[in-house]
């Protein structure tokens, strides 16, 4: 049996020929690819499998790829794919498409003022196994993160807002602020200066 390795946009096929014109599928080879937004290659993401529990096949490389051949596994099988704390799941037949792709999804955080201006946050984070940084910490910022929905927060001023999206319906996650305005009336309902005023917010300020 002679076996040609091809590459073709950075994934890995393997194909099986047997001599004299007949051929056969090579049960148990395939590869597990894995590509953000723009189907850029994307390294160390962990991949497992299913087969009598969970095992792991290790991390994709530089390529995006990781491949491999396993005697026992053919037809249908399930895949998970762990990357920034997110996992991704995947069944798929690898004796009919041995390539199993994964792919990231773009997500944007933005806080935005009462009239609509894009402001900066003190730092934002998504929830994903744990509090993560999302992006540069600081609205209006950019992720590549696994399809799904996550829990967002962003900080301002001491105080915290949340909340939660699915990315792939909508990946534009936005914050508004709101304007609050304190005042103080002497008796006859006239404005008047106060020494100081301050509002709790993770302490007084």
């Amino acid at each position: 049996m002679n076996t040609i390795y091809l590459k073709t946009k950075q994934t890995f096929l393997l194909v099986a020929f047997i001599l004299f014109g007949f051929s056969t599928a090579w049960a148990g080879a395939f590869s597990v690819h894995f590509t953000n937004s723009n189907n850029e290659p994307l390294a160390n993401a962990s991949v497992q499998y299913y087969h009598s529990g969970w095992k792991t096949l290790g991390s994709t490389n530089s390529n995006g790829m990781i491949s491999a051949d396993i005697a026992e596994l053919s037809g249908n099988v399930q895949f998970r794919l762990s990357y920034n704390g997110g996992t991704n799941y995947k069944t798929q037949n690898i004796s009919t498409n041995p390539v199993v792709d994964f792919q990231t999804t773009l997500a944007t955080v933005k806080l935005l003022d009462v009239a609509g201006n894009e402001i900066a946050s003190d730092w934002v984070q998504f929830y994903s196994s744990g509090w993560k940084t999302f992006g540069s910490n600081h609205t209006t910022t950019s992720m590549e993160v696994l399809p799904g929905t996550y829990q967002f927060r962003i900080g301002l001023n001491g105080g915290t807002n949340y909340k939660t999206q699915n990315i792939v319906a909508d990946p534009m996650v936005v914050f508004h602020t709101t304007i609050a305005t304190v005042k103080l009336l002497d008796i006859a309902g006239n404005e008047i200066a106060s020494d100081w005023v301050q509002f709790y917010s993770s302490g007084w300020k």
